[in-house]
């Protein structure tokens, strides 16, 4: 599953290294091992929590630093289902959340190798759009997994918190995630 941000562009992990510390960027979706996430929930009771596992069997997930502050880098560290560095909430807004920070885009713009780091969350200028959000706005995209929640048949209907929405009508295999209650 892919995890995209600004300018609809790839979560990635720099020249597929996947060490211990290594940080995370945003980078031109390209298919690539590289920008495949596992999104497994964490059940916990009021937050939608998930844990975000690389997909190629490397057992690297993405985690905060101890102690982060805003402007802290998200980095790679060997998986651990009971480290809560790695649990993340994923909001109805499109936001990505470690406690009160953000997942955040240095610098707002599009360009590739961009690091992702923990910020203080944004309030758009205009509530009628989020544009000046749009460094701390994510989607998930790829084939459906068990547990992440339903999905939906009806092109017009309003999606809510977990459900899933088509992107092509076949095959019936890739979602796009929507994050609305």
């Amino acid at each position: 599953m892919q995890v995209l941000g600004t300018g609809d562009k790839c979560i990635d992990v720099p020249g597929g290294s996947y060490v211990t510390g290594q940080s995370v960027q945003q980078y031109t979706c390209n298919g690539g091992g590289n920008q495949n996430w596992t999104v497994k929930p964490r059940i916990h009771p009021g937050f939608n929590a998930v844990h975000f596992e690389d997909a190629g069997g490397n057992n690297y997930c993405i985690a905060a630093p101890a102690n982060a502050v805003s402007g802290s880098l998200l980095t790679l560290q060997p998986c651990n289902l009971t480290d809560d560095k790695q649990r993340f909430d994923i909001k109805n807004t499109g936001e990505i959340k470690y406690g009160s920070l953000c997942w955040d885009l240095q610098w707002n713009d599009v360009v590739d190798g961009r690091l992702l780091q923990l910020y203080t969350c944004s309030t758009p200028a205009d509530p009628t759009t989020n544009y000046y959000k749009r460094n701390q706005l994510y989607h998930l995209r790829g084939p459906i997994k068990s547990g992440l929640g339903t999905f939906m048949t009806t092109p017009n209907s309003d999606p809510h918190t977990w459900d899933a929405v088509t992107v092509a009508t076949t095959p019936s295999t890739n979602w796009d995630y929507y994050f609305k209650e």
